[in-house]
């Protein structure tokens, strides 16, 4: 068939299809989503793609789907770069490291693009999104269980990309650098210093499935991971309101069927005074 137009529902030609874009342009209209604009960036499948809501009476000034500065969109559909006249707001869907060198070699080429955005930025930044990175221990449940965790169909791969894919040396460093060039805050762990040692608690937004439907997927059970993130720019890490996840526990209670739960980034507004001092003093 045709392309996908990646930056709209469209009208798919299945009924199956039609019937869920339909559904889903219904609760848009509905409040108080209808109060927003929406900027959607898709996949030619359902594994990956975004969306942005803009409150509709603020105006980027710009939006674009790539990082690397060319035309269209990512191929997946996995970024939305929207700018404001005070900063950007980035939304993204990492790529998943996969077990394979294959999914290995794409990864690198991934976080290198992003290394080389982050390094010529212009503006303060508000990185939003499933990372698909656990930076460090305390932002999984079990260091132990991820770290030990291999495909057992598949060879033993190097000890860098050994572990659970998002919790692998390589990704851990990987992300570290994008930390450091893109002067960049972890708001979560910025709010929440201490590491929690409850499972229970909502300090991890990944948790595998409960195992119902496909007992194998059950060895996640009581297990998370923390790979979805709010990162801000130094400069406006004094701005942080808030920073949760907010769903908790084994049971995945506020995930709303998702295997991720939300996450909620609350900034406090700057006056255009505060934004011209700030960008004085850097």
């Amino acid at each position: 068939g045709a392309p996908r137009q990646r930056g709209t529902l469209g009208t798919p030609s299945d009924k199956k299809n039609l019937e869920e874009t339909q559904s889903i342009e219904r609760i848009l209209r509905t409040e108080p989503l209808s109060q927003y604009r929406v900027l959607w960036s898709l996949a030619d499948w359902k594994y990956a793609g975004t969306a942005m809501f803009i409150k509709k009476h603020i105006k980027p000034i710009g939006v674009k789907y790539r990082l690397d500065g060319k035309a269209g969109h990512d191929e997946n559909g996995r970024i939305i770069l929207a700018e404001f006249d005070s900063m950007l707001v980035l939304n993204t869907y990492v790529p998943n490291n996969g077990w394979t060198d294959e999914a290995f070699a794409k990864r690198r080429l991934w976080d290198a693009g992003v290394l080389e955005f982050l390094k010529g930025l212009k503006k303060p930044l508000v990185w939003l999104g499933d990372m698909n990175v656990a930076h460090q221990d305390a932002d999984v449940t079990h260091p132990d269980f991820f770290s030990g965790q291999r495909n057992t169909k598949l060879p033993e791969p190097d000890p860098e990309n050994a572990g659970q894919p998002g919790f692998t040396p390589a990704e851990q460093k990987r992300f570290q650098e994008h930390l450091t060039a893109g002067g960049l805050v972890d708001a979560f762990r910025k709010m929440h210093p201490s590491p929690s040692k409850n499972a229970e608690e909502a300090h991890w937004s990944w948790r595998g499935s409960p195992g119902n439907d496909n007992p194998l997927n059950g060895k996640y059970y009581g297990r998370g991971m923390r790979i979805d993130y709010a990162l801000v720019s130094t400069t406006m890490a004094t701005h942080i309101l808030r920073s949760d996840i907010l769903g908790h526990g084994a049971n995945r209670t506020g995930y709303m069927g998702s295997d991720h739960s939300p996450i909620i980034l609350q900034l406090k507004a700057q006056s255009k005074e505060t934004e011209t001092k700030e960008h004085q003093d850097k």
